[in-house]
């Protein structure tokens, strides 16, 4: 359900935010529309630091028009951060109107299937930036590197931190969907100290391209970027490893959520007959890190925990949802055993019944063939 609001009211809220440094509009287009009206611009919100502008049904369809505006947003003095779900439905360029040039960091989200239209964007509307995040918030795998191949072009973009986003998943993939790795393009990026890297955007010799980059101290991996622990280890220890690296980010893996527990206050629940469906018998609720995911043993739990040891112990500093999945697995290793004793205590308890049952109605049966055999001989 979406909440209507006059334009009169937003505007009254927006200016009575005379101190704000964050903003972020969520589906209240009309708080969009007014942020990037030149009179309300040029006159209010002098503090405005970061800004991110989020999607909404109408929002979502806008064009050139809309887009047009973004450039009153340079009349926010102090405007450095900007968020931006473009949304544009067009594949046509957008024209290029005045540049943000005071924006340092960018986020987009909701790209454009063109890449050419994104980068263009990017390019003739912000051609300072230093921090660039782009999301394709799309089920699908996103080619990025047309997209990055086009950033790398004349006046280059001063990026010392490029994050890559999309939520296509493994499982709906074949070789014949999969795009180009990024891992050539990279090095055009010389200054980058920080890179974050979607599924799909690169490949197991990666650290080929990796090495060019002398500044890069932290390197990150989103969720399904898997790749063998033996070649992440490579990035980071040995004498092959990347020189500035200082930090891993490992974001691969989903950390797991609790589901039903048979354990409550120290006793021991009744299992229920859902408890069959898994292997060991947890409740169906429960979510189990996917390491492996592809089942060629690339990335399991035991292999990617003596990887962390080994980076840690070269000094390089570990975090992300794989570590918290390894902590979780520790859970539902406990919640596994237990069931499996329960659901084995129970079978033996069913097999008792059926075998009294079974009992009974064999005695049930012999006092029927002697009654019967009572009235013969009457």
């Amino acid at each position: 359900m979406f909440v209507v609001y006059l334009k009169e009211e937003v505007r009254t809220l927006l200016l009575s935010l005379t101190r704000v440094e964050t903003l972020r509009i969520a589906a209240v287009r009309e708080a969009a529309v007014t942020l990037l009206d030149k009179e309300f611009a040029s006159s209010n919100l002098s503090n405005l630091a970061e800004l991110e502008i989020g999607n909404s049904p109408s929002w979502s369809k806008a064009g050139p028009q809309e887009a047009d505006r973004l450039g009153n947003l340079a009349l926010y003095p102090n405007l450095k951060s900007l968020a931006l779900d473009t949304g544009f439905k067009t594949s046509k360029p957008l024209p290029p109107v005045q540049a943000l040039t005071r924006i340092s960091k960018l986020s987009l989200n909701f790209l454009q299937p063109k890449p050419e239209v994104n980068a263009d964007f990017i390019l003739n509307r912000f051609p300072n930036i230093n921090q660039l995040t782009l999301n394709s918030r799309d089920y699908h795998v996103y080619r990025f590197k047309p997209l990055l191949k086009r950033l790398t072009s004349a006046p280059r973009l001063p990026l010392k931190s490029l994050t890559l986003l999309g939520f296509a998943h493994f499982s709906r993939m074949t070789d014949q969907d999969l795009p180009d790795p990024c891992d050539d393009v990279f090095p055009s990026f010389s200054h980058l100290t920080y890179l974050y890297l979607a599924q799909f955007t690169f490949s197991s010799d990666i650290g080929t391209s990796l090495r060019q980059l002398h500044h890069l101290a932290t390197l990150g991996f989103g969720p399904g970027a898997v790749m063998e622990e033996d070649h992440l280890l490579a990035l980071a220890v040995g004498h092959r490893r990347l020189p500035s690296l200082k930090k891993l980010i490992l974001d691969q893996v989903h950390e797991g959520s609790v589901g039903w527990s048979v354990q409550e206050e120290g006793e021991y629940r009744r299992l229920h007959p859902n408890h069959a469906d898994d292997p060991r018998h947890v409740a169906p609720d429960w979510e189990k890190p996917e390491f492996d995911p592809y089942g060629d043993g690339t990335f399991t739990a035991d292999g990617v925990e003596e990887m962390i040891d080994d980076c840690e112990g070269a000094g390089i500093e570990v975090e992300g949802t794989v570590i918290e999945a390894l902590e979780f697995m520790n859970v539902w290793e406990l919640e596994a055993e237990i069931c499996e004793e329960l659901w084995e205590e129970l079978e033996e308890e069913n097999c008792g019944e059926e075998l009294l049952e079974s009992e009974d109605s064999e005695d049930v049966t012999d006092a029927e063939s002697e009654d019967d055999e009572e009235d013969d001989e009457i």
